[in-house]
């Protein structure tokens, strides 16, 4: 936790899929893979993930775990966790990072990518040129939570997480500015950003080893992908078996860093790449 996304790659990450090398920068750290994992086999029909808060002294425990060698959590169970609990660790990994996962550098032509017309795939390509500028781990964080907040908005019916309701919570979190206030006008239009990336979210997965530069650009482009099949879930972990209640909801918005730290240089990532099994949910 608060440590910058390219540092973490370099000594706990994860490949993305089955077919990543350690040459290839594919890779998220294993609290973010641990965590994706968990949410996908668990969590996708949860009322109000990732808007209910988890228990405090829970994800301490789990920043522990995260933060401790030589393992840092690889294969880490979460037996005794909610599905808040990890949703809301997620949460606050994302927020955590020194340098937004938008990048305060791009915040403002983010904000300028919303006046480009929508129609003709127009603003799909604006923000694909945007997203190539991000640094790579950075777009690579970007794809995995985009993928996993379009199966959370496919069982928007029953746990009551539509796109807007997932842009409006990791909105503040993903794109800041470098000012600490942050006025109403710009949290909405941030919201729009997240939420039309959401919505689009295929089209803006384009750093799988098979994709080919030209097809970035060309607008009738779209990642072929698998149909998404859940695997067997967990049993649930009840709230008397956590140790408490699950916190009550909360609407509001994480504080704003002061400020942010310059991106770092893409690393090399090496750290370990398996569970004795390979789990993944990347096609």
């Amino acid at each position: 936790m608060n440590v910058a996304l390219c540092k973490s790659i370099e000594y706990s990450s994860h490949a993305c899929a089955n077919n990543d090398t350690t040459f290839n920068l594919r890779r998220i750290p294993i609290l973010v893979h641990e965590c994706i994992y968990f949410l996908k086999v668990n969590g996708l029909k949860t009322n109000g993930i990732f808007r209910v808060n988890g228990s405090e002294r829970r994800m301490a425990q789990l920043a522990l775990v995260f933060d401790q060698g030589p393992k840092y959590g690889l294969g880490f169970t979460f037996e005794g966790y909610t599905v808040y609990d990890v949703a809301d660790f997620l949460k606050r990994y994302v927020r955590s990072l020194p340098e937004p996962l938008l990048t305060t550098e791009l915040y403002p032509f983010f904000l300028k990518c919303l006046e480009v017309p929508v129609e003709n795939g127009s603003r799909i390509k604006a923000f694909r040129w945007l997203l190539m500028l991000l640094p790579p781990p950075h777009l690579v964080l970007l794809e995995q939570l985009l993928e996993l907040f379009s199966l959370v908005v496919g069982y928007a019916d029953t746990n009551q997480m539509t796109s807007n309701n997932l842009a409006r919570i990791f909105s503040p979190n993903v794109l800041k500015p470098r000012s600490e206030k942050q006025a109403l006008e710009e949290f909405q239009s941030c919201s729009f950003v997240v939420e039309f990336m959401i919505e689009n979210w295929e089209q803006f997965s384009f750093t799988a080893k098979d994709m080919r530069p030209f097809e970035i650009l060309d607008m009738s482009y779209l990642p072929k992908r698998k149909a998404y099949v859940p695997p067997v879930p967990v049993p649930p972990v009840t709230s008397a078996e956590a140790g408490g209640a699950v916190a009550a909801e909360s609407y509001e918005m994480p504080p704003l860093p002061v400020s942010a730290q310059a991106v770092s240089p893409p690393m090399e990532a090496k750290a370990g790449d398996g569970h004795g099994m390979e789990r993944t949910f990347s096609y």
